[in-house]
């Protein structure tokens, strides 16, 4: 377990989610500053879109070898690393804003590495979780990492992004790298280091049967398997919602485009409110109910968007999706992190990740062509009934007997040099649900 704080000592905890949190305040800045940059050099809509694909384009490429390196380095040390490197590339970038530079490549480069090193960062965040916390505790701090990370990201972060952005474009990449350096500094803080635990004989490197091993382990594990098939189906179904929803707000409700801005504002307090809150909902609920609940609510919502086009009930679903999106995150974490092995965790958990972006994006452009084809209300009403027919059978399978599960087994506790690949003593045999097939051959 994680080291006990002394009298008036911040957790290990507070720190974690703190470092999280400011951590993610400068991703949130950049994600509006960046566009906002690449329209003042061109008005190419290709060229301005391929600013997002470039930085999501790294969990589709290397985002399985960012994540693994978590299962084989001291993770505390990885997030730091990580951070200082995004404060060297975001340097970089305050440098190519403020340059007059009149050609894109160099900032899709840096916004790839730079995404890049958030995977590692978010890997190892989410792995060190299971040491700082008990196995009971998991919800609650994982619900504290998520609504702090959603208020930093989508909150704040894109209002500072957008007014440092005005004062000058290379203003919210300096503060950007500034909030990584103090990032760095917190995690310091943690007196926790723990070793992922490689099987004797393994070298911490990343071969490709290493990096398949993630997919593997899920692929053999039912209750994991099944939420991630939930997971692409609710993804698939928002993002053909999510790619038109500034049409829906100006050609069916026909309000201004102020309101788009205000909707995305009320799902992200409802993210916020569903994560501090998720932890007290599994304690008086338990844990299947509320994530079959959430699920089904953010697959098949859509739905009432397409039948009943009124703004202040548009407001309300907004809200209650980003409620429901802050109370599946954080349980349904807690429930993969209890069954995955610690020295599996990075690379399980990037699958979720590589799982949400693809069907997000082929979803967006589902719901673009049908958009365009047919109606608006066309995406909608498919994305709900692919919700109905998906989600609503297989959420019978979260149930709280099939979730109750042991708590995952900890590392032993090293100091930050002390990381010789060892396997942690005592370690507990896994449950044969939980065994690793052997590859053929």
């Amino acid at each position: 377990m994680g080291f006990r704080p002394g009298p008036g000592r911040p957790s290990d905890l507070t720190w974690l989610v703190t470092a999280g949190t400011v951590s993610s305040l400068g991703d949130g800045m950049t994600m509006v500053a960046a566009p906002m940059l690449a329209t003042r050099l061109t008005n190419d809509p290709r060229q301005i879109a391929l600013v997002q694909i470039a930085s999501a384009l790294p969990w589709l490429t290397v985002g399985i070898a960012a994540a693994g390196l978590s299962d084989r380095f001291p993770r505390r040390r990885l997030m730091v690393v990580a951070d200082l490197i995004r404060t060297a590339i975001l340097c970089g970038l305050a440098l190519v804003a403020g340059s007059g530079i009149t050609r894109l490549w160099p900032v899709y480069l840096l916004l790839f590495l730079t995404g890049t090193a958030r995977i590692v960062f978010d890997s190892a965040a989410q792995a060190l979780m299971v040491d700082v916390v008990e196995a009971d505790e998991l919800e609650r701090g994982n619900g504290l990492l998520f609504a702090g990370q959603s208020t930093a990201t989508a909150l704040v972060g894109p209002a500072c992004g957008a007014w440092f952005f005005t004062w000058s474009p290379w203003a919210p990449f300096a503060v950007d790298a500034l909030t990584f350096t103090l990032s760095a500094v917190l995690l310091t803080r943690l007196r926790l280091h723990t070793c992922p635990g490689l099987p004797p004989g393994r070298r911490a490197t990343m071969s490709v049967r290493d990096m398949v091993e993630g997919f593997r382990f899920v692929s053999a594990t039912p209750m994991l398997r099944v939420m991630a098939i939930l997971l692409c189906s609710t993804s698939l179904a928002n993002g053909m919602t999510s790619g038109i929803m500034v049409l829906y707000v100006r050609d069916i409700l026909h309000l201004p485009e102020i309101f788009y801005g205000l909707l995305i504002s009320s799902e992200a307090a409802g993210m916020v409110v569903g994560g501090l809150l998720s932890g007290r909902i599994v304690g008086r609920f338990g844990t299947g109910r509320p994530l079959r609940i959430a699920i089904v609510w953010l697959s098949t919502s859509t739905l009432l968007l397409a039948a009943c086009p009124v703004p202040a009930l548009v407001f309300v679903l907004c809200a209650t999706e980003g409620l429901a999106l802050g109370i599946w995150g954080p349980i349904s974490l807690s429930v993969r992190q209890r069954l995955v092995p610690h020295e599996l965790l990075g690379r399980t958990m990037a699958v979720y990740r590589i799982v949400a972006q693809v069907a997000l994006m082929a979803g967006t452009a589902a719901g673009g062509f049908l958009a365009t084809f047919f109606t608006l209300r066309t995406p909608l009403v498919l994305g709900g009934l692919l919700g109905g027919l998906v989600v609503v059978p297989l959420a019978r399978h979260l149930s709280d007997e099939r979730l109750s599960l042991p708590g995952p087994s900890r590392p032993r506790l090293v100091g930050v040099d002390d990381h010789d690949g060892g396997v942690p003593p005592g370690r507990d045999a896994l449950p044969p649900e939980q065994v690793i097939p052997k590859p053929p051959g």
